[in-house]
């Protein structure tokens, strides 16, 4: 039951943010081992450039260079979000589509769990209860009409 709740929850959120253990986990790498190529690419660059062309020049090239990686990383991370978004969104569509066409089914655990409050409360403390509530139901649906006519 809390596990059914989790994973429904979970996929409420990646289809709204695209979000996933993968997408956390190719950012992060992809962090870390941009910032290592970037620094040792962007020095060795310069460094070469810098004896063919001018200092600007080379400096130039290699900052047009790491905003073209950049791009091309946030494009694929955020192309990864989209189809997560997507995915996710298709799976809560079948589930929902699944419950619908199932009707009013009782889970055998929600069953257990009134079969268990039935035992602890009582049958006799339990007949007023359902009475009560029924009478408040229809009290309710008799405010309600009369609230929608006037």
């Amino acid at each position: 039951m809390i596990e059914r709740f989790v994973h429904e929850v979970a996929l409420k959120a990646k289809a709204k943010t695209g979000a996933s253990p993968a997408v956390g986990l190719l950012l992060w790498t992809s962090a870390v081992f941009t910032l290592l190529a970037v620094v040792f690419l962007s020095v060795a660059a310069y460094a070469w450039l810098a004896t063919i062309y001018s200092t600007a020049a080379a400096a130039l090239i290699v900052g047009c260079g790491q905003l073209a990686l950049s791009a091309g990383g946030a494009g694929t991370a955020l192309a990864l979000r989209r189809s997560n978004q997507r995915h996710a969104a298709a799976q809560l569509e079948l589930e929902t589509a699944k419950q619908k066409a199932a009707g009013w089914h009782l889970d055998p655990t929600y069953l257990a769990v009134g079969l268990e409050i039935v035992r602890v409360i009582g049958v006799r403390n339990i007949i007023p209860l359902v009475v009560g509530g029924v009478a408040a139901a229809g009290w309710g649906v008799k405010k309600a009409t009369q609230s929608r006519r006037h």
